[in-house]
């Protein structure tokens, strides 16, 4: 049994809409978009949804140069290249596509929605069409 997420526990607090002016909020919302990084990277199979808003908070508070936004972008590109190998490979399970197919597309909208950096795990067109 894995513990409560800490996002469970507390919930999003960008969700809340928290105002970020606010210097303290800022420090809360920067605290929280390390913290998702820390669940994605210790999440056996990690929720498409998460990933995407974990990889939008990295971008938005500039994590790609610490550690935590690092690692979240090294475990995407595993996670779409892994993704992209199941959605190619013709022996996959329904459930094993149906799975890469929404991690492909949680990376594509990440990408969709920082349209300044690419992400490295950009998954192709052809690997989303092969899955379809």
């Amino acid at each position: 049994v894995h513990p409560a997420s800490y996002h469970e526990l507390t919930g999003d607090l960008s969700r809340a809409g928290v105002e970020l002016a606010d210097p303290s909020n800022r420090d809360a919302t920067l605290l929280d978009a390390r913290l998702r990084c820390v669940d994605i990277l210790q999440a056996e199979d990690p929720d498409p949804v998460e990933l995407a808003i974990a990889l939008r908070q990295a971008q938005r508070f500039s994590l790609d140069t610490e550690p935590c936004g690092i690692a979240l972008a090294s475990h995407s590109q595993r996670l779409g290249l892994r993704a992209e190998h199941i959605a190619e490979r013709p022996n996959s399970s329904l459930i094993d596509i149906e799975g890469a197919v929404e991690i492909l597309e949680a990376l594509s909208h990440a990408n969709d929605l920082l349209p300044s950096r690419r992400h490295p795990a950009s998954p192709s067109q052809e690997s989303l069409s092969l899955a379809n």
